[in-house]
């Protein structure tokens, strides 16, 4: 599929946007179907099936619907990630994106927030430089009902300044702490003005 078949497949896609909380989790293999082309010499070859990410099947509570509605209190879908575990599953709530295809719920590979609640009841997530590229979107301070801080590995350690800007994040020695984010309806708008848009979702 060439990137202008995809666009045109992802624009006739409904997004789901939704708050869960993670129930189970499971590795999962897709089914491999046998797929032959013709080489040059006009023989019908087997092509070899790589595996370059790995699946899993999932179950979420549904807490909140954000963007289309999923009809029922949980749901179960599959996610593709290149490097292992997706990084989504170690949030105990979590904004997920997904579509839909032939009934299976898929989740939109790599999207996703981790979300706080807040003394207002509502649900938010702190600030991060890199999902603010495309978007009119900016961060504002925010009534998290804990403490929300990032631990700092030795990577994380180097690039500190860079990746949370002191005018957002209080510095320690291993960690960061904030309370700037937004909340999760402007979450949603992030995602659909940056990557889901140029995925070719939204116009």
């Amino acid at each position: 599929m060439t990137v202008d078949e995809w666009h045109k497949h992802n624009a006739t896609q409904k997004i789901y946007a939704f708050v869960g909380k993670k129930i189970s989790m499971e590795s999962y293999d897709p089914p491999k179907k046998d797929e032959y082309r013709v080489n040059k010499s006009g023989d019908s070859v087997k092509v070899k099936y790589i595996k370059f990410d790995q699946g899993f099947k999932l179950k979420y509570k549904v807490i909140q619907n954000i963007h289309n509605e999923i009809k029922t209190d949980t749901i179960e879908f599959i996610a593709f990630d290149h490097y292992g575990i997706p990084p989504f599953s170690k949030y105990e709530h979590v904004l997920l994106f997904m579509t839909k295809e032939k009934e299976q719920f898929v989740h939109c590979k790599y999207q996703y927030f981790g979300l706080y609640k807040t003394e207002s009841g509502r649900w938010a997530g702190i600030y991060d430089k890199s999902k603010y590229r495309k978007t009119r979107i900016q961060p504002i301070q925010i009534d998290f009902l804990e403490d929300v801080s990032v631990t700092l590995n030795d990577y994380l350690k180097k690039h500190r300044y860079f990746l949370y800007p002191k005018k957002y994040f209080e510095h320690f020695p291993d960690k960061v702490v904030t309370s700037y984010g937004n909340y999760v309806e402007d979450l949603f708008i992030i995602k659909k003005e940056g990557v889901l848009r140029a995925r070719g979702y939204f116009e």
